[in-house]
């Protein structure tokens, strides 16, 4: 039941807070670049990556930048 609310409750915050985002990108040009960074969606390793991969946790899109 729980899930259920909480499926319900993103799918109306979500919509709202990407307009927000896109209101505040007309000030600020770098939150339209990576919108997607703060849904979860970012860009994957390439094939021919062989360098070690290192797993890091971040609150933030800043934090995890800086680490």
């Amino acid at each position: 039941m729980l899930r259920v609310i909480y499926n319900a409750l993103w799918g109306i915050i979500a919509p709202v807070a990407v307009l927000r985002l896109l209101i505040r990108s007309r000030k600020e040009r770098g939150y339209l670049q990576h919108i997607g960074e703060r849904f979860g969606h970012a860009r994957g390793r390439l094939p021919e990556d062989n360098a070690p991969l290192i797993w890091v946790h971040a609150v933030s899109v800043g934090e995890t930048r800086a680490a």
